[in-house]
């Protein structure tokens, strides 16, 4: 799938605009990926974990995302500079198709501004242009910025994976699903 371009004007005179980013942004995802992962306990994995992420890889994937009609990459660049990601999947399944997941990061210096709450709007627009019926998430527990950010946006808690997650310090935390009707 491929979003519509939409800009979004910041304080402080700064324009973030909201993409599909293609190949041609892969080095600048490789990077933002890594710094992304390095900056919070929240995402799924550790900054060296994409040690071996390259361009080309990355390349690869952009390209390819751009012909799934069953996903969607929402790239957010802030005064030209990649600030943060959102995604929609829809299952290929006939009796999955109906559900979409979605997923979002900021990078941390852009946390604040409503980019988050931008971004999820995209995704739930693209998701009631797909006429799913609803969007579902995973965050980790602790998350307290992503959940009322979840919760201001409508979406309710239905369950948890107890210990789903488990940091280096040996402690583990769970996944919290939630979500959110579009239609009936």
């Amino acid at each position: 799938m491929i979003a519509e371009p939409n800009t979004l004007f910041l304080p402080g005179k700064r324009t973030a605009v909201f993409a599909t980013p293609g190949p041609e942004h892969a080095a600048e995802f490789v990077d933002y990926l890594k710094q992304s992962a390095g900056e919070t306990e929240f995402l799924i994995r550790y900054p060296e974990e994409l040690a071996d992420l390259t361009a080309e890889r990355e390349s690869a994937f952009l390209a390819k995302g751009l012909e799934d009609p069953d996903s969607l990459l929402i790239g957010v660049w802030v005064d030209g500079r990649l600030a943060g990601s959102g995604a929609l999947s829809v299952p290929p399944r006939k009796k999955l198709c109906h559900r979409g997941e979605v997923s979002l990061s900021l990078l941390r210096p852009y946390w604040g501004l409503g980019l988050g709450a931008a971004l999820l709007e995209q995704l739930e627009k693209a998701g009631r242009n797909r006429a799913l019926r609803q969007l579902e998430l995973t965050y980790i527990d602790g998350n307290e910025r992503g959940r009322r950010l979840y919760d201001r946006m409508g979406y309710q808690e239905t369950g948890r994976l107890p210990d789903a997650v488990r940091r280096r310090d040996g402690t583990y935390r769970d996944f919290v699903q939630m979500w959110k009707v579009l239609s009936h």
